[in-house]
């Protein structure tokens, strides 16, 4: 297994696993009624902000354990860390694919918002479309490497 494809998986499942914590925390905020009222984007705003660097550090750790778990499960002491040209134009297909993903997202959060729905909802359609973009960011990557493009 390549490092960009431990990195894929490390990814994917940080990703996940923040995405799951975030709107587990706004279905908790929101049943407290925590929503009702003047603060509510604000508390929304700071729940995703607060999410951010919890997700980069989660991720970088994910990250160094699926890179030391897969070098005691092959037994190999010194793993390569190279990134090949190869691996760098499936980063980039995938990416693009990302790109489109969240900007139909984005887009169907604004016409959402066009046809009356609230600011709340809205938010979390644009963050919504985020998670789909990243999850399949990473199932496009592992789906090209596994093809051998």
């Amino acid at each position: 297994m390549s490092h960009q494809v431990r990195n894929t998986y490390a990814s994917l499942f940080s990703g996940l696993v923040m995405f799951v914590l975030y709107f587990w925390r706004i279905s908790y905020l929101f049943e407290q009624g925590r929503f009702e009222g003047a603060e509510a984007m604000s508390l929304l705003a700071k729940t995703f902000l607060l999410m951010i660097p919890v997700g980069i550090i989660a991720t970088v750790i994910s990250m160094i354990l699926f890179s030391i778990l897969f070098a005691i499960a092959a037994r190999d002491g010194n793993p390569s860390f190279v990134i090949d040209e190869r691996d760098r134009l499936i980063e980039l297909r995938a990416l693009r694919w990302s790109y489109y993903i969240f900007g139909a997202g984005f887009i169907c959060s604004m016409i959402a918002l066009a046809f009356g729905h609230t600011a709340f909802t809205v938010f979390n359609l644009i963050i919504g479309s985020l998670m789909l973009a990243t999850i399949a960011e990473g199932l496009i990557q592992l789906a090209m490497h596994r093809r051998g493009y």
